[in-house]
């Protein structure tokens, strides 16, 4: 073998180590995980679920409902303190700030919003070594992961004569295809709208009803890709290329935050006092249709959106006072729920054989998947150290992205392999799920 040979065997044994690595430790990027779908990839269950979490650290970061995000060996948030919204970098091992920028920002709550507090609600994207934020005013910002620095910003408020959702922007930007997609506008009127992701340059607009509180996600159905997204009073899928709205289907539940599942040609999602539904999307000679495939009461809920793995639908209900169900994905048809008194809000995560369940009352609990019968295998009380409504959990290499203990936590958390990350009220705190002393090994 010569060594020119040599050099590019080296150089492909590499290159499949360095992909078996990022596949082994795959981040938590957006909402709701790498597919924006609540699944988390690569988890490995201990051989015996500890008694405890462990801490591993714990920071204050502000107020806020946004998500954590991880890329790498950096965890990212979107927070307030006071009038001010707060982007920040943190190193992943340790809690150490790596950087954070400040904007002024000030948002008044209707009595309505309140209880969940200034925001921001919309978690940020990492893509490609970029951090996208959007802000409860609607200021849609671009920095430079590593260094922190401002690649570019757009302030929607300024177009609009109400500059934002009643409760405040809460949708996290897409991106796709090297664009940056984001719904724009109040409750009267918006505009989904898709930006050129590096320059920020416009490439199309769709005016039309006021945006949702629930994030788009990416969908082919009738071989198109598509963007799949609430209005203020409808579903509609429209050409990723081009934005062309191809369908729509009324959805008169203006208040509705859930982020659609996708299965095949099905969108499957609910509302607060909404039936859980699925809306079959087809393509046929006359044009674009979207039908009600299936729906069941058992559905409802408020904040909760479900999850999908292995042909069946997980979510949290409002009905009993709060439970979770597992129903199955095809038919709709119920096959168990947990007992009731929940609360009001979950953040659901599927990992592995397991799906995480994050309370707003700052309860962790781990339920066995599949089977005919709720199976909780662990719970964790008092992770809040200061808890937030509204975050979702990633789970990365065994880490987990937590919040406070002392305070609700609505934030989905990052599952990270044996480590959670949670944010809640005004922290952000790593817990491990193993024992103290090995714990304290560096991670592999």
């Amino acid at each position: 073998m010569t060594r020119g040979s040599i050099g590019k065997a080296l150089a492909v044994c590499t290159a499949l180590a360095l992909q078996a690595g990022v596949a082994a430790g795959a981040d938590w990027p957006q909402w709701r995980g790498p597919g924006r779908d609540g699944v988390a990839s690569g988890f490995e269950a201990p051989k015996v679920w500890p008694d405890k979490l462990h801490k591993l650290w714990s920071v204050e970061v502000g107020d806020g409902l946004a998500s954590p995000v991880v890329a790498g060996d950096h965890a990212y948030l979107h927070s307030r303190r006071g009038d001010d919204e707060i982007v920040s970098a943190f190193e992943l091992a340790t809690g150490k700030l790596l950087w954070s920028d400040y904007y002024r920002s000030p948002f008044y709550l209707s009595s309505e919003a309140r209880p969940y507090g200034a925001g921001p609600y919309a978690t940020p994207t990492h893509h490609q070594g970029r951090l996208y934020t959007f802000g409860m005013n609607e200021v849609l910002s671009a920095y430079d992961a590593a260094s922190g620095k401002l690649l570019w910003r757009i302030d929607w408020g300024q177009e609009f004569k109400v500059p934002h959702p009643g409760f405040g922007t809460s949708a996290a930007p897409l991106l796709v295809d090297g664009q940056c997609i984001v719904y724009v506008g109040g409750p009267v009127e918006g505009a989904l709208v898709s930006l050129d992701a590096q320059t920020g340059k416009q490439r199309w607009r769709l005016d039309g009803e006021g945006p949702p509180y629930g994030s788009p996600m990416v969908a082919e159905f009738g071989g198109v890709r598509q963007v799949v997204t609430q209005t203020r009073y409808s579903l509609i899928g429209v050409e990723l290329a081009t934005g062309k709205q191809l369908w729509r289907q009324p959805w008169l539940v203006p208040n509705a935050i859930q982020t659609p599942i996708i299965q095949k040609d099905r969108l499957i999602l609910s509302a607060p006092d909404s039936d859980l539904q699925a809306i079959q999307v087809t393509k046929g000679p006359n044009g674009w249709k979207a039908e009600t495939a299936w729906s069941t009461r058992e559905g409802t809920a408020f904040m909760s959106s479900p999850v999908l793995s292995d042909g069946r639908i997980y979510s949290f209900s409002t009905l009993r006072k709060g439970s979770v169900y597992s129903l199955d994905a095809a038919t709709g048809k119920v096959q168990w729920t947990s007992p009731g008194g929940l609360g009001e809000n979950a953040a659901l995560v599927s990992a592995g054989d397991y799906l995480f369940v994050l309370l707003e009352t700052a309860n962790l609990l781990v339920v066995q998947k599949g089977g005919s019968a709720w199976t909780e295998v662990a719970r964790y009380s008092n992770l809040a150290v200061s808890v937030t409504p509204y975050a979702l959990p990633a789970i990365l290499e065994g880490k987990i992205l937590n919040a406070k203990a002392d305070s609700a936590t609505y934030a989905y958390p990052a599952i990270l392999g044996d480590r959670i990350l949670i944010k809640d009220k005004d922290r952000l705190t790593l817990w491990s799920l193993k024992g103290t002393e090995e714990a304290k090994k560096p991670a592999r």
